[in-house]
């Protein structure tokens, strides 16, 4: 059954252990931080990014007040774990250093940019910064990625509106979907999967009990996007 989950899902085995425990109703552990595989050490720090991230957003009145202005609930806000990157060029990485991460690690998750052109005497400095941030999870529910909304001081009209994270060992933006993880048994149940542009439309969507709503997550839309909807339903609404 393992194996079957693994190759249904698109998860490796620790995921698949994750999402039959939850379906059982026993408590799963997370492998801690002192792992050494490479991707089980990516889950941790995506995780702890995230953590980080939420409790910048509760530190920052204006983000949070434009969550609600979008329609956003409290509860909402909290269960998806929305966040917000300081304003800053160097904040995550001193962050998460106390927890073990490395400026190596932080890169190879995509948090860290490193220096262009091979300079040298240059450190790597944050790929979010002043952004209101969105978790992206992968159908076990960890987090391996971020979607990252402009937002504040970093708004000048030049920076991109959203970015997302490159992609990583742990994240294949042509095989994602915004929140998957979540809406795979209501859309197994309602036989039909509503797709959607941004997360504020998933956000949204959920929040009014549309649970079976999903959304691209910049990119275009793709096979691997429609062959991961046709294992649930073959009943697609586009909105």
């Amino acid at each position: 059954i393992f194996s079957f989950v693994q190759e249904i899902e698109g998860l490796d085995f620790l995921g698949a252990l994750k999402l039959l425990a939850e379906r059982a109703g026993v408590t799963f552990r997370p492998p801690d931080s002192k792992l050494t595989s490479l991707k089980d050490r990516l889950y941790v720090l995506h995780e702890a990014a995230t953590s980080y991230y939420v409790v910048r957003l509760k530190e920052n009145r204006q983000a949070f007040t434009y969550f609600k202005e979008r329609g956003l609930t409290d509860e909402t806000i909290e269960a998806f774990r929305l966040g917000f990157a300081p304003d800053g060029w160097r904040t995550i990485g001193p962050a998460l250093a106390p927890e073990g991460f490395t400026e190596a690690e932080l890169t190879q998750a995509g948090l860290l940019v490193p220096p262009a052109g091979g300079e040298v005497n240059k450190s790597p400095y944050d790929r979010f910064r002043s952004r209101l941030m969105f978790p992206l999870a992968d159908a076990a529910g960890r987090v391996i990625a971020f979607s990252g909304r402009i937002f504040g001081a970093g708004d000048d009209g030049h920076a991109a509106k959203y970015i997302n994270s490159p992609e990583t060992p742990l994240y294949d933006k042509s095989k994602f979907l915004y929140l998957y993880h979540r809406a795979r048994q209501s859309i197994r149940r309602a036989d039909r999967c509503i797709l959607v542009e941004g997360q504020m439309d998933a956000l949204l969507s959920h929040q009014s009990g549309l649970d079976e709503t999903v959304a691209v997550s910049g990119t275009a839309l793709t096979l691997d996007h429609l062959e991961l909807i046709k294992r649930l339903s073959h009943n697609f609404i586009m909105a």
